[in-house]
C-alpha cells in the first residue's frame, strides 16, 4: 500500500467522519482541506510522470476542490496566501490558465504588499506567455 496509499485512505475516511462540534460541525475544517489538498496534488505529481494521465488529472481535479474549499474558509486570513498560490500551481499543471490567472489576481488584491507579490506577478506573465 505505501506511505501514500495509506494517507489517502485516512484521508478519505477523515472526510466521511461524522463532525458534532462547534465550527466543525459546519464543515469548517481548512486545515484538513489544506492536507487532502496537497495530499491529492502529491499524488497527482506522481501519477503524472508514471505515465497515468487519468490518475494525475482526477488527482489534479480533487487538489484544486479541496483547495478552494480550504480557501473560502480561510478567506483573507494570512495563512490564506500561501493556498493562493498552491491553487493557482494546481490550475497551472492542469492548464486551467485563466483560473490560475484569477486566483493569483485575488492573491495580488488580498495581499499586495507581501513579499511574495512580485513573484505572483511573475507567475502571471509567464503564464499570459503560454497561453494561445
Amino acid at each position: 500500500m505505501g506511505v501514500v496509499g495509506g494517507l489517502t485512505r485516512a484521508a478519505e475516511r477523515t472526510r466521511a467522519l461524522p463532525v458534532r462540534r462547534g465550527l466543525q460541525a459546519r464543515g469548517f475544517q481548512p486545515e484538513a482541506y489544506t492536507g487532502l489538498g496537497l495530499l491529492y496534488k502529491e499524488k497527482a505529481e506522481a501519477a503524472g510522470p508514471a505515465g497515468n494521465l487519468d490518475d494525475e488529472a482526477a488527482n489534479y481535479a480533487e487538489a484544486a476542490k479541496d483547495l478552494t474549499t480550504a480557501l473560502k474558509q480561510l478567506s483573507g486570513a494570512p495563512d490564506a496566501s500561501v493556498l493562493y498560490q498552491l491553487l493557482g500551481l494546481v490550475y497551472e499543471r492542469q492548464k486551467k490558465f485563466d483560473d490560475a490567472i484569477r486566483v493569483y489576481n485575488e492573491f495580488l488584491e488580498r495581499f499586495p504588499d507581501s513579499n511574495e507579490a512580485p513573484t505572483v506577478r511573475s507567475f502571471i506573465e509567464q503564464i499570459k506567455k503560454q497561453m494561445p
